[in-house]
């Protein structure tokens, strides 16, 4: 089975998965390798720690993205928006933006907790309420 990889930034990604993609619409503008194509991620409601930096490859006089299994592992689920900028050493230019949902890498059995944060909490409670509540939960 060979994989399609797409032409613009996808709207969804899965952590631990290798993201691909391809930007061939900046060629006639702003060629590789002359221009370096970046993304700056920032998740919502995340501090600024967590921002990832995606820098494109030149393929040609296009801009090609892979970004390795080991290093999506390490982005968090959920929205995250994002910034395209290119540079020539000197001039930098923001070229596009949008917002992704990062999926949650489901991993090993087990790997994970896949409880939204309000399911958590609800259910916390519900342990405190019953009597059944871990010292964690108590506090």
């Amino acid at each position: 089975m060979t994989i399609s990889i797409p032409t613009n930034e996808p709207l969804e990604l899965r952590a631990g998965d290798t993201w691909k993609w391809k930007r061939e619409d900046l060629a006639a503008d702003y060629p590789a390798p002359t221009w370096t194509l970046t993304y700056r991620l920032k998740q919502a409601g995340a501090a600024a720690t967590g921002d990832k930096t995606i820098t494109a490859a030149a393929d040609g006089s296009y801009f090609s993205v892979s970004v390795a299994k080991a290093t999506t592992a390490a982005y968090s689920a959920g929205a995250w928006t994002w910034q395209a900028y290119v540079s020539d050493g000197t001039s930098r230019y923001t070229i596009d933006g949008g917002t992704l949902t990062v999926l949650p890498d489901f991993g090993p059995a087990g790997a994970s907790d896949q409880r939204t944060h309000a399911r958590k909490v609800l259910d916390a409670l519900e342990a405190v309420i019953e009597g059944r509540a871990t010292v964690d939960q108590q506090e």
